[in-house]
């Protein structure tokens, strides 16, 4: 423990990063706490009013309002609960299903690694967010189906590396001995290899609930994502961009969370890749 500290102090960025990620997260638990402000609530008479810094701001409205009269600094909390937990649940419905049929092409190998693998290539010869977009019209928008459609447009990731380190590792000696002991196939599968397969599970899902909240904010920007009564970063961009040159905090501060959050998820990846990885355990 006292090295594995050591190693994570000595990445300094990368620790500033997981911090205010965690912050970004309770703030998301914990609305509306922070603040006590229903983020539907409109106001017109005080629409489009600065941030409180600025001419013409108050500190009732500290990021100030949007065009409706609403908080910014409301929308932008409640905002971060979507997409962080779409980002979240997608990425574990889509690591469920990646990492099973993984499982079986690695494994049986045959006809079942050739369809499967297949179907992957098939998917992958489509744009992720074109598939997104057709199946969240099919389905219609709302929160389950955003979830839903991301997951299936993200599995291929994870089963392209549980297959690779599947194929290598079921000729290892201790899966070889519980096939030589009468274990089934389904012991096998999650006992034998399913916990060797940790490691590169969790950097991809890092990795992806960053892409997906990116295109959560794509598909909300679009109207397409969940319900418009909800507030969502892309949401908050979409009423922003008619506003751009005369109210630049209705697009600018979205748009910063965005890339604040991402920016904080990909480095919080990189420093777990480095930590799991046993080839970089003594850098």
């Amino acid at each position: 423990m006292k090295r594995l500290r050591n190693r994570i102090l000595k990445r300094k960025f990368h620790l500033a990063a997981g911090i205010l990620l965690l912050l970004i997260v309770l703030m998301a638990l914990l609305a509306p706490v922070p603040v006590d402000v229903d983020p539907n609530a409109q106001d017109l008479p005080s629409r489009l009013l600065p941030p409180a810094w600025m001419a013409g701001g108050t500190r009732e409205h500290v990021l100030g309002t949007d065009h409706l009269g609403r908080d910014m600094l409301a929308r932008l909390i409640f905002g971060s609960r979507v997409s962080l937990a779409v980002g979240l649940l997608a990425a574990l419905f889509s690591a469920l299903l990646g990492v099973g049929l993984g499982l079986l092409a690695g494994y049986y190998g045959g006809w079942v690694d050739n369809v499967i693998m297949r179907l992957a290539d098939i998917q992958l010869a489509i744009p992720g967010i074109l598939l997104a977009l057709v199946l969240v019209a099919v389905l219609g928008p709302s929160f389950r189906n955003l979830v839903i459609v991301l997951g299936i447009t993200g599995w291929v990731t994870y089963a392209r590396v549980a297959r690779a380190q599947v194929l290598t590792l079921r000729e290892m000696e201790f899966v070889q001995s519980g096939m030589a002991i009468g274990a089934t196939v389904p012991r096998i599968l999650i006992f034998y290899l399913l916990p060797n397969l940790w490691n590169s599970v969790i950097v991809v899902l890092t990795m992806q609930v960053a892409s997906f909240i990116v295109q959560e904010s794509a598909l909300s920007f679009l109207g397409l994502g969940v319900p418009l009564t909800t507030p969502t970063w892309g949401g908050m961009l979409n009423d922003g961009q008619l506003f751009m040159a005369s109210a630049w905090w209705l697009a600018t501060f979205p748009g910063l969370a965005i890339l604040i959050t991402v920016l904080c998820i990909n480095l919080v990846g990189d420093l777990l890749r480095d930590l799991l990885d046993p080839k970089l355990r003594n850098m």
